[in-house]
């Protein structure tokens, strides 16, 4: 990644930054008055529902936790993850 100066010249090139933020995990708990928010046989997406909960109620709480977390939304995503999970068994499973 470069950075320049307000003249285009290079100011900093960072290699591989990292950018650390949260996810979400797709674990959700709800309370019966979300079910208030919806129209009856509507079809809506988690992300959306959270936030007209968020926007038409109070507060959305979010735990954040120091964990292991892939992406499996894809195919190859999904077979990668059973991959790192068979060479780290021990790590996900507790005797």
């Amino acid at each position: 990644m470069v950075k320049t100066d307000t003249n285009g010249f290079l100011d900093q090139y960072i290699e591989k930054p990292v950018y650390p933020f949260l996810v979400s995990m797709g674990i959700n708990v709800l309370t019966r008055p979300v079910l208030d928010l919806m129209a009856k046989d509507e079809a809506i997406g988690m992300p959306d529902l959270l936030l007209r909960v968020k926007d038409q109620m109070k507060k959305v709480y979010c735990v954040e936790t120091d964990c292991a977390w892939l992406d499996i939304g894809r195919p190859d995503d999904y077979e990668k993850a059973q991959e790192v999970f068979t060479a780290n068994e021990g790590v996900f499973l507790h005797p």
